[in-house]
C-alpha cells in the first residue's frame, strides 16, 4: 500500500509540475477597475491599520521582527511604496515568507504533557497586511462582479451563516 501511495503521490507531485509550467509568470488584470493592477495607495493601507487598531493591533512579531504595532507607526505612503515595489518584483523579503513555529502550553495543563502545548505560527505583519490589502480587493471585485451568491454567507461582511436556515426554510 505504502509503495503504491508513493507511486501516486509523486504521479500527482509530476502533475502540479506539468500545470504549473504552462501558467503564465505574469497575466493580464481584464477587469474594468483594474482591481488586480492598479497601485497600491495609501488609502488602502490606512483602511487595514483602521481594522488593526480596531483589533487592538496585539501581535506576535514574525521572522522580521516586526509587530502590528510598528506597522501602525509606518507611514501609509512608505508601506505603499513597499509594497508595490514587492509586487512589480514578484518578490519581497526572505523573512516575510518564514512561519516561526512555537508550541504553547495551554493554562491550567501539566507541562510534563506534550497535551498540553498548542501549535502557532507566527509569520510576518507586513505580509499579513499586503495580503488584508490584496483580500480587500479580492472581495470587491467579487462583489461588483457578482461572483458570491447571495446563498454564500459564511465569511462575509454583512452576512452570518444562520441567514442560510431562513433561505432552506
Amino acid at each position: 500500500v505504502a509503495e503504491r501511495y508513493n507511486d501516486t503521490h509523486t504521479a500527482l507531485r509530476d502533475l502540479d509540475r506539468i500545470y504549473m509550467s504552462l501558467l503564465p509568470n505574469h497575466s493580464t488584470d481584464g477587469s474594468d477597475e483594474q482591481y488586480f493592477s492598479r497601485p497600491i495607495t495609501a488609502q488602502e493601507v490606512a483602511v487595514v491599520k483602521v481594522r488593526l487598531a480596531d483589533s487592538g493591533g496585539q501581535s506576535a512579531r514574525g521572522a522580521d521582527n516586526v509587530a502590528y504595532a510598528d506597522v501602525l507607526g509606518i507611514p501609509n505612503e512608505h508601506i505603499a511604496a513597499l509594497f508595490q515595489q514587492c509586487v512589480d518584483s514578484c518578490d519581497a523579503p526572505d523573512s516575510w515568507f518564514t512561519t516561526i513555529l512555537a508550541a504553547i502550553e495551554k493554562p491550567g495543563k501539566p507541562a510534563s504533557d506534550p497535551e498540553s502545548y498548542r501549535n502557532i505560527g507566527l509569520e510576518s505583519c507586513l505580509l499579513k497586511v499586503l495580503t488584508l490589502i490584496i483580500d480587500r480587493r479580492l472581495r470587491e471585485w467579487a462583489d461588483v462582479t457578482g461572483r458570491i451568491p447571495d446563498t454564500q454567507n459564511g465569511f462575509r461582511a454583512g452576512h452570518r451563516t444562520e441567514n442560510n436556515m431562513f433561505i432552506l426554510r
